[in-house]
């Protein structure tokens, strides 16, 4: 008998969830926060907004939010890391969880690679970022959703 190893599975688990997260025909696939994490990466570097919009809180959906797609090498994805007890408070009392209450709330410490392609430049320089990412529940039944990314 053969074994597939849990990280194959994942990603596995991943491809499809990004592939319903891309069609129009979309029903709600609760992911917990790490891969709400992952699968936003994912649809960044595949320059999906479909994706990244069900990814997002309302306060996001912003429409014609200049993503830059076009110019655009790649984006990836380093590591993260749960960091939720030392940065829950600064969400709750100076960021936007102040003004409305989560139900819930996870905090990811992110670091990524970001290139635009040569000769193209925007909003972010290339290089490796570390920025937070605040995912929260608006309701029990509620799904993952990020609220705030940054520094």
């Amino acid at each position: 008998m053969k074994f597939v190893s849990t990280n194959l599975l994942k990603q596995f688990a991943l491809g499809a969830i990004c592939i319903s997260l891309s069609l129009s025909c979309y029903k709600s696939v609760l992911l917990q926060p790490d891969q709400t994490i992952d699968m936003y990466f994912q649809c960044w570097e595949n320059k999906n907004i479909n994706g990244i919009n069900k990814l997002l809180t309302s306060r996001h959906k912003i429409p014609n939010r200049m993503w830059e797609f076009e110019k655009i090498k790649y984006v990836k994805l380093l590591s993260k890391s749960d960091c939720t007890e030392s940065k829950k408070d600064l969400y709750l009392n100076y960021g936007n969880g102040k003004i409305k209450k989560p139900f819930d709330i996870s905090i990811y410490c992110v670091k990524f690679e970001f290139r635009y392609k040569d000769g193209q430049c925007g909003a972010m320089n290339n290089g490796i970022h570390e920025w937070n990412f605040t995912i929260i529940k608006e309701g029990n039944d509620s799904e993952w959703l990020i609220d705030d990314w940054g520094y």
